[in-house]
C-alpha cells in the first residue's frame, strides 16, 4: 500500500538541511538503494513521478518527496531507519483502517 495522505508529516520528518533551502530534487532511479543515516538499508525506489518517489520497505511502499532523499556514495540517504519509517506509515494508516478517516491509502496500482 501507499500511504499519500500523511505525505506531508514525513515529508517534515525527512527533510534534509539542502532540501529546506530550496535545492533541486536529485535525479533519482528505480532500482536505487535507500539508507538511513547510519549506512542501514530501508529499502529501495520502486517507483519515480515527477517530485515524487516510492521507497519498497520490508513491510510497505511509501511515497516520498523526492527532495527528502540526498545522495551518497551510490544510494540515497533519508531521515528515517527502515523501522521508524514503517512505524510513520502504520500509525498514518490506522485511522484509515478503524474509522474511514484520515489518511488516504490506495493500491500500488493507483487509486481506482
Amino acid at each position: 500500500m501507499i500511504v499519500r495522505g500523511k505525505r506531508l508529516l514525513l515529508a517534515s520528518l525527512l527533510a534534509f538541511a539542502s532540501a529546506a533551502s530550496g535545492a533541486e530534487p536529485p535525479s533519482i532511479a528505480v532500482g536505487s538503494l535507500v539508507k538511513d543515516m547510519t549506512g542501514r538499508e530501508v529499502g529501495t525506489v520502486a517507483a519515480v513521478s515527477g517530485s515524487d518517489v516510492v521507497v519498497r520497505t520490508d513491510r510497505h511502499e511509501v511515497l516520498l518527496p523526492a527532495g527528502s532523499m540526498a545522495p551518497h556514495a551510490g544510494a540515497y540517504l533519508i531521515a528515517m531507519s527502515r523501522d521508524e519509517l514503517n512505524a510513520a506509515v502504520e500509525t498514518a494508516a490506522a485511522p484509515a483502517a478503524t474509522s474511514g478517516a484520515g489518511a488516504s491509502v490506495v493500491a500500488a496500482a493507483g487509486p481506482r
